[in-house]
């Protein structure tokens, strides 16, 4: 799904799933709409798949939010390219 604009899912020699991916690109894996995308297709497999690992920079900020710490520099820095790129 990170490079494709449609995700077919056969069974039996047919067509039994479809979905587009209209995502921009580049695309984040931990964009909401890329995440529950990815959580459809898993369940059309019949995978019950772990849930895609947080980023370490994004735990940080999470972190530091909740010790209501000065965020650094790197960390806004971070966050406002997963915004821009979001």
């Amino acid at each position: 799904m990170s490079l494709a604009d449609r995700v077919l899912v056969m069974r039996d020699g047919i067509v039994a799933e479809a979905a587009t991916v209209t995502l921009g690109r580049p695309r984040s894996l931990v964009d909401p709409v890329f995440t529950r995308l990815r959580a459809q297709l898993l369940a059309w497999l019949g995978v019950d798949g772990p849930e895609p690992e947080t980023p370490r920079e994004t735990r940080e900020l999470a972190a530091a939010l909740r010790d209501d710490d000065a965020l650094s520099g790197d960390t806004l820095s971070h966050l406002n390219r997963e915004v821009i790129r979001g």
